[in-house]
């Protein structure tokens, strides 16, 4: 009788399905690598702007609630005529849109809110509280005998809208 040989080692054809096997798996971890970061730069925009927020916030919520806080001096566009800038010290009832620029005086000292434009950046003072401003508008209301401060501000194409009011 005739002995069959036996095979030893790797046939082509093995061969030929273990490429074929890492080639596929390596197709799906890269696809799914791709997937997971470009997921991650919708997040991070979404971060960003809300994080920006939320240091105008607290910035701004501090300012209007030191003892003596007041409205001590703004400079702005209205927002509805286009006009300005005017001054709002006389104004004693109802509301205008301010634009631009505002400061609260308090027992500390003065701060104040600055939108620069051109950079599109919301200051505190001299700190970049926000980047990527689309939109910053102050409303002023003064109708219930208080000062409430308005803001609403775009940042990244995310709108958020607050108010404050002024003084204790």
């Amino acid at each position: 009788m005739k002995k069959l040989k036996s095979q030893k080692g790797v046939t082509m054809i093995s061969l030929m399905l273990y490429v074929a096997s890492f080639a596929a798996i390596t197709l799906v971890v890269g696809g799914i690598t791709t997937f997971f970061y470009s997921n991650m730069q919708v997040l991070d925009d979404s971060i960003g702007s809300n994080s920006g927020y939320n240091k105008l916030n607290l910035y701004l919520l501090n300012e209007c609630k030191k003892p003596g806080a007041s409205i001590y001096a703004f400079q702005c566009i209205d927002a509805a005529t286009g006009e300005g800038p005017k001054d709002l010290s006389n104004l004693e009832s109802g509301s205008i849109d301010l634009k631009n620029f505002i400061t609260l005086k308090s027992d500390n000292g003065l701060n104040s809110f600055i939108f620069d434009d051109e950079s599109k950046c919301l200051y505190y003072n001299s700190i970049v509280l926000c980047q990527n401003v689309e939109k910053f508008q102050l409303s002023l209301d003064k109708s219930s005998g208080k000062d409430v401060l308005s803001v609403l501000i775009n940042i990244d194409g995310t709108a958020f809208q607050t108010k404050y009011v002024v003084g204790l």
